[in-house]
Formats: structure tokens, sequence, C-alpha cells
């Protein structure tokens, strides 16, 4: 079973040496793929040398998007500004090759994309300013020409898996499913607007695994609410299993989406760490008792293709601007916990 770890460096710039320690500490804990989190709201840190990107319904230079983003709610930046040039990511990446760490890179679209949008909000989903229009054609073609520029530089150096997000579509106005579901907006695609997504999913999907990628994406989204009325979703996409939602967001239950022939990957909310969670750096106890066959509410998947430990950075300004060092320090305890725990399966 493949062990990932998951890094948000998209709230939280973090340079080559914090990188660098993580890579080593996989290396070491026989974890063996990093996902690496580039693009948030507070913050996009890749810049390709060409920046320059064309869609059927226009050219944009996205020169001016990579760095910090905005704040929202208690989640703020880490206010350097930083992010890393493609000869850095080129450095990342060989490094990762050099130790054995397979680096998924993920690009998050149609959610999470408020520091792009920034620059370009006539695409953005009505009152929301982290998620595109997908029911605009342009809105849609946008997010998957981004995800498209980028899935074409990891395919040239190697990546095997690559991920697109697909998680919180509109959640900073309200939750974005039951919105595309039950109120149906801007009803332009098809039936309503649920079918939208599916059809950038699908699409998403198509893109990564056209340059011999493996899709990864959150689960949030897909088969909402145990419903597949809204079209055929494409089961290449490995699902990285998080939440079954909170309130009315109730998404679709991890052994119903196994049972539908998606390859299951348990990053269980449980063992979650991040900056802003206090003493997140204890939770070793927790994570040695993690049993990766068990997903959210106790639901049994038998043949999950991998697990996933998260560290999300949704309180980046807390550690300051000192480019991941402080956080790939602490680090250690927690990745080796996990590395000695899925020793088991």
């Amino acid at each position: 079973m493949k062990k990932i770890f998951h890094l948000d460096a998209g709230r939280k710039f973090f340079g080559i040496p914090a990188l660098k320690t993580i890579i080593d500490t996989l290396a070491e804990s026989g974890i063996d793929a990093f996902q690496l989190y580039l693009t948030d709201n507070q913050g996009f840190r890749i810049a390709l040398d060409d920046m320059v990107m064309t869609t059927p319904y226009g050219t944009y230079d996205l020169s001016n998007v990579p760095g910090d983003g905005y704040c929202e709610g208690p989640k703020g930046p880490c206010g350097s500004n930083k992010f890393h040039t493609q000869a850095d990511m080129d450095e990342i990446l060989a490094y990762g090759k050099e130790k054995g760490v397979n680096i998924i890179p993920c690009i998050n679209i149609p959610g999470h994309m408020g520091c792009v949008l920034e620059k370009f909000p006539h695409l953005r989903y009505r009152n929301s300013k982290s998620s595109v229009n997908m029911m605009d054609p342009e809105g849609m073609a946008f997010a998957l020409g981004l995800l498209e520029k980028f899935a074409d530089y990891f395919a040239s150096r190697g990546c095997t898996h690559m991920s697109f997000g697909a998680d919180e579509f509109a959640n900073d106005i309200h939750p974005g499913y039951p919105d595309l579901i039950e109120m149906g907006f801007e009803r332009i695609y098809h039936d309503g607007t649920m079918p939208a997504f599916v059809e950038l999913f699908n699409a998403a999907a198509k893109i990564i695994c056209d340059r011999n990628m493996v899709p990864l994406a959150f689960h949030d989204g897909v088969y909402y609410r145990n419903d597949t009325k809204y079209g055929e979703m494409d089961k290449r996409v490995q699902l990285c299993y998080w939440s079954n939602g909170w309130d009315t967001y109730v998404t679709a239950t991890a052994d119903y989406l196994a049972e539908q022939g998606f390859p299951m990957v348990n990053s269980a909310g449980r063992i979650y760490c991040g900056m802003g969670m206090k003493n997140w750096e204890k939770r070793a106890e927790q994570i040695s008792e993690f049993d990766p066959h068990i997903f959210e509410k106790d639901v049994r998947v038998e043949n999950p293709v991998a697990a996933m430990m998260c560290f999300w950075s949704d309180r980046a300004f807390l550690d300051g601007q000192d480019d991941g060092v402080t956080a790939a320090s602490n680090l250690p305890v927690v990745l080796r916990a996990f590395g000695e725990t899925m020793k088991k399966y």
C-alpha cells in the first residue's frame, strides 16, 4: 500500500532547504510519496519559465499570479510573497527521485483558485472569491487550461502521479456542492450545474491520464450524497477521502465510492496535522493507532490503494516568513510515526 505525505505548500511557502529536509525524513521513514500542494487562495507557489496560457477564449498572462494570495477569515498567507521558479522545481523533483520519494504535484481546480482569480475576477463563480465559474465556458476552459499547462511540465519531468484537488468548491460563500445541486444558478450546462463539475472532473482526469500520469483528487463532489444521476465519473482517479462533510454538506461515503470502482486513498482527518493546531507535533500516539482500512465515520474499505497523512498550513502566518524551516524541523516525529504504523499494512 502506497504511503503518501501531503504538504500544504500553497498557503505557506516552503523553500528548497525545508523541502529537502522533509524528503530526507520521508525516505528515512519509508514513506514513498510526497504530495506537494502548490496552489490555494492564500498562495500560488510555482512559476514556469513560460506563464502565458491560451484557450479557445483568449490568451492569459499568468506571470503576476505567483506569490501570496489573500487572507480568508483566520487563514492568512505566510507574508513572504515567495514562489518556486521552474529551476527550483526541477531541483526539488530531481532530489525526490534521488531519494526514492515520488513527488505528486497538486494544482487545485475548480475551487481553491482564489490567488489566480484575484488577477482574473471576471471568471469567479458568483460571489465566491475562491472558485472559478464552471458554468461559463470561458471559466471551464481557463481552469482546465491551467491544469494542462502544469501537467505538461510535470509529465516532462517524469512525474507519475498528479492531483487536481477538486475539493471545497465555493465553500467561502456556503457549501458549494449543495449549491450546484439545489439552487440551480446559471443553468447553462445540461440540466443544472452539478453536471458542469462532472464534466470538469472527467476532463481533468483525461488531461493527466493522457500524459501517462495517474490522477488524484479529493472526493468532496464525487457522486455527492451517494448520487450518480449527474453523470458517470472517471474511475481512474484515485480519491483522497478526508471527511464526510458537515451540516448540509454531506459527501458520498467511502464504501459507496469504493463500490463504484474508485481506487481509494485514506487521507483521514483523524491524523490531520497543521499550523494553528495546538500541539500538532504530539499526534504521534493517534497516528500509531491509525488503520488505513478505516475511513471517516468508521467506514471500512477493504483494499485502499494508499494512505495519506496531511499537513495543512491553514494559518501560515503563525510560522512567519521562515520558508518552512520550523515546520520541517518539527515534522519528523509525526512522519516517523506514520511510516512505522504503515509497516503493518
